[in-house]
Parts: C-alpha cells; sequence; structure tokens
C-alpha cells in the first residue's frame, strides 16, 4: 500500500492511511504483535485526547474554544494534557486535523514547545510502530509547523531526516524522503 502525501485532511482517510499496516493490530497509534504490552506513551496521549474530546464535545466551536482556553489557564499540566490531547487528535483524526492544528496554535502558550518536544520522543522511539495514519499526519503536522515558522522545528526536520532509511528503497521510505523534501523545497 503505498502512503498518501502528508495533507492531513480526508485524503489521508480517503486513502486508508491506517489500519495496521500488516502489523498484529495494536492502538490508534502504534502497532502491536501479540507479545507486545500496552504502550504508556500511547495510554497517555489517549487519555488527553479524551479530555479534549469531553471539554469541546457537543458544543458549538466558540464555547470549545473558550472551554480550551479556560481549561489551559489552570497550571501548567493542564496545558500540557490540552496541548498533547489536540496534537494526538491531529493524528488519530485526519479529518479534524486543520480545526485541532488551529485551535493547537490557539491555546499553546509554550510556543508550541510541549508538541515538539513530544513529536521528537515519537519520532526517535516509536516511529517505526506508528500506524500508517499517524506517519502521515505527522508529515503534515511537520509541514504545517514549517509553514508557521514555529521556533524549533528545524530539530524536528532533522530527526525526521534520521528516520530515512539509506539504502531502503520500500515504498514508505521513499515515501518519507520525498515528503521531507517536498516540506524542505516548498520553504527553502
Amino acid at each position: 500500500m503505498e502512503m498518501q502525501k502528508g495533507k492531513g485532511g480526508a485524503a489521508a482517510a480517503a486513502g486508508g492511511g491506517g489500519g495496521g499496516g500488516g502489523g498484529g493490530g495494536g492502538g490508534k497509534l502504534l502497532i502491536y504483535t501479540s507479545l507486545d504490552a500496552k504502550d504508556e506513551l500511547e495510554e497517555r496521549l489517549e487519555r488527553c485526547a479524551g479530555t479534549v474530546t469531553s471539554l469541546t464535545g457537543g458544543v458549538s466551536e466558540r464555547e470549545a474554544n473558550d472551554a480550551l482556553n479556560a481549561h489551559v489557564c489552570k497550571g501548567a499540566p493542564q496545558h500540557e494534557e490540552v496541548c498533547l490531547g489536540l496534537f494526538t487528535m491531529i493524528l488519530m483524526e485526519p479529518a479534524q486535523a486543520q480545526k485541532c492544528y488551529r485551535d493547537l496554535a490557539l491555546v499553546s502558550r509554550d510556543g508550541l514547545n510541549t508538541v515538539l518536544n513530544k513529536m521528537n520522543q515519537i519520532l526517535m522511539e516509536k516511529y517505526l510502530k506508528l500506524q500508517d495514519t499517524c506517519r502521515t499526519q505527522l508529515v503534515w503536522l511537520l509541514r504545517e509547523m514549517v509553514r508557521s515558522g514555529i521556533l524549533g522545528i528545524d530539530g524536528i526536520c532533522m530527526t525526521f531526516m534520521k528516520q530515512i532509511a539509506g539504502g531502503d528503497v520500500t515504498s514508505k521510505n521513499i515515501w518519507l524522503a520525498e515528503n521531507i523534501l517536498d516540506i524542505l523545497t516548498e520553504q527553502r
């Protein structure tokens, strides 16, 4: 299966980007074998996404924005929880990615540093186990952050480039190399 260009919308969902990538199943973010235990990072990110969903579900966009801002203002742990929840929703729900990114940019009080750190951790530790949809969405998020000129995104670009395996001509590796090259040439 060929992965879609990182466009973060219905294109990734329509392309069937997720579904386990031929692995033994898994969660919404990572692919597991039957021997793997549930990943703590994935559980935490899913809890954060659940918090955001409970804050924003069933209300108007303005009320959702107010609820997110009010929760973020309670303190650093709540700020991190909302930022990571929106980040997780970007990865798991391509159709909501644009809205979640906008909300993330509005509520983040640290220049998206929390998200950059978590992206880097996922890229370094979990990239090979990521579901295809999440990989596509990570590339889409990278593209959006580069366009926005987020401080520190250059380090994430370097980490992405480390994931490109030299001599590997599989479709996933070529897809990643082409997308990173596209992002960097667009934003020279």
